[in-house]
């Protein structure tokens, strides 16, 4: 804005230039620097010194990105849309900001002031005198923040479907290249549970009935494992679980109702299953290759996590009534399987 009475001179003073640059009129042995790396042209006038403004527009615009009025790479994506671009030098540890002309930001921007590219140039952990433990120099690849980020998500409770998610990964089998917790890291919370007497908080807020050894029996269950919705009735004797955990979909799996916090824990779900739906859907309609087999999952789940709070939430289910689903019913094929996979889920269906 300084500057804009200059558009109608016809010659610019090294003070002009400098203020048109850089918005300081004091640089003035920068500008003719700059005038003479950039071929304009003197205009000597007695013992002064011009630029004719045509000239210096000239030159500064041909300071513009070669594939301007594109972004490099994209040709679809023009500059004016991009977010990826600053004034140039913006960045830049010893020279002035340019206020007349962008710079398009690329991968060498970014890595040379993390340190992964060295040049000599000073990044922005040493502008800050930040350094490794040892001393040395930090870097940091720019893919490492992903990697932070995985294990921001992952100390803070989120599952593994979710990580995978939120991250556009189509296997959950990827994560593990991003689970970078030790095995000290991992132990951490319970010992930290432990310090602070948690264990002593293993109270129930009211007494529970005794129940004597003949009526347990009488209920048929010959294990019990408690999980986050309910008790889990598995004889882990005979064989691992089959679910991997997916107990609301596990029909050994039982609720009793007036357990508040389980009760809590399933409305919880209920709430992360249909945010969890509602994102799997968007990438089922931008045709995300895996995205049909979550959308049924989360279904699946929904429903059963909806029937379930039905039934404890019924006038005619007593307090304290043990409920246990029915089996799911199976899953029809994907359309990925393949073709003996589609005929094998038939026949399960078939016999059943």
């Amino acid at each position: 804005a300084d500057a804009q009475h200059l558009s109608t001179q016809d010659l610019l003073s090294a003070a002009d230039v400098a203020n048109l640059l850089w918005g300081n009129p004091d640089a003035v042995n920068q500008a003719r620097t700059w005038a003479t790396n950039n071929s304009v042209d003197r205009v000597e006038k007695g013992s002064r010194v011009f630029y004719r403004f045509a000239d210096v527009e000239r030159a500064v615009i041909a300071m513009l990105p070669s594939s301007f009025p594109s972004m490099p790479g994209d040709a679809s994506l023009r500059c004016e849309d991009a977010i990826a671009v600053m004034r140039t030098n913006e960045v830049h540890d010893n020279r002035a900001i340019c206020l007349c002309m962008f710079s398009t930001v690329d991968y060498n921007t970014i890595a040379t002031h993390l340190g992964s590219i060295k040049d000599g140039r000073e990044t922005i952990f040493s502008r800050h005198e930040f350094t490794e433990d040892d001393g040395s120099d930090m870097a940091l690849r720019s893919h490492a923040l992903r990697h932070y980020l995985n294990m921001v998500a992952h100390s803070g409770g989120l599952s593994a479907e979710q990580i995978a998610l939120f991250s556009g990964r189509k296997d959950i089998g990827q994560n593990r290249a991003y689970d970078h917790f030790s095995s000290e890291e991992r132990q951490a919370p319970i010992g930290t549970a432990i310090k602070m007497g948690f264990t002593g908080d293993l109270v129930p807020e009211k007494a529970r009935q005794i129940v004597l050894r003949s009526e347990f029996k009488s209920l048929g269950v010959v294990t019990a494992h408690t999980t986050d919705y309910g008790w889990c009735t598995h004889n882990f004797a005979s064989e691992p679980c089959q679910r991997h955990r997916d107990c609301i979909n596990c029909e050994e799996q039982v609720c009793v109702k007036g357990e508040r916090q389980k009760q809590e824990n399933l409305e919880r779900l209920k709430d992360e299953t249909e945010y969890l739906l509602e994102q799997a859907r968007k990438a089922l309609s931008d045709e995300e290759y895996g995205a049909d087999a979550w959308v049924t999952h989360h279904t699946k789940t929904l429903a059963r996590v909806e029937q379930l709070l039905a039934i404890m939430g019924s006038e005619n289910t007593a307090f304290g009534a043990v409920i246990r689903l029915a089996s799911p019913p199976p899953e029809l094929p994907s359309s990925n399987d393949s073709r003996a996979a589609q005929v094998l889920a038939g026949r399960r269906r078939l016999r059943k």
